[in-house]
């Protein structure tokens, strides 16, 4: 798979939760169109902080299937306790940079760019939480590794522990209502060692998510 070089980071053309594929000339030329510093400066400012990261050791772009005209840029450091960390931006065509990692931003980039929704009647269970979980991680509310588990069986042990609460307290994913113009979806994200119960209303019209609780 094609590389680049960007101010001596390396950029793969590979991105967790996005379509796969070699980059295009379009979308080499949509990373290029900014800074290679305020690329980095971006994902330091989401990085960095008490026990956080001092510099970015490498970057993997690719193309969110929800955003196709925009270029999604994963960037990875290692804290100072030795865990993995990252940061996402996305650049698009303009040139405008988008640090992803608040509700605010997220809509910001839909406002500029709607995504592409799928079919929100609630029907296709699978394609609605894949569109909420994508939204979720732009908007900052889940860590790109996490998952969705289903139920409480699927919450890794250590992470249940971690977190404090009993495997009656895990709501689990699932679609909750769907009356209305918004659909009400439970979130249950976890990583080996995390567990982030959320509550989401995606908005049939639109497609905008909102989290609600907790």
């Amino acid at each position: 798979m094609r590389s680049m070089l960007l101010a001596g980071l390396v950029i793969v053309a590979t991105f967790a939760g996005c379509r796969h594929g070699p980059s295009t000339h379009g979308e080499e030329a949509m990373v290029q169109a900014v800074s290679p510093d305020l690329v980095t400066d971006a994902i330091l400012a989401q990085t960095s902080g008490p026990g956080g990261c001092v510099s970015v050791a490498a970057l993997d772009s690719a193309r969110n299937s929800y955003f196709p005209d925009v270029d999604f840029i994963h960037g990875y450091c290692v804290g100072e306790h030795g865990d993995t960390l990252q940061g996402i931006v996305a650049v698009d065509s303009s040139g405008v940079l988008y640090l992803l990692d608040s509700p605010s931003a997220y809509r910001l980039l839909a406002r500029r760019h709607p995504p592409v929704v799928p079919h929100l009647d609630g029907a296709d269970t699978a394609a609605v939480l894949d569109y909420v979980r994508n939204g979720l991680v732009l908007m900052g509310y889940m860590s790109p590794p996490a998952r969705f588990a289903r139920s409480a069986a699927a919450v890794p042990r250590v992470a249940l522990q971690a977190s404090g609460l009993t495997a009656a307290q895990i709501p689990g994913t699932f679609i909750e209502s769907n009356t209305g113009p918004a659909l009400a979806v439970w979130v249950t994200a976890v990583t080996p060692t995390t567990v982030e119960i959320l509550k989401a209303l995606v908005v049939k019209a639109g497609g905008d998510i909102q989290v609600v609780a907790p």
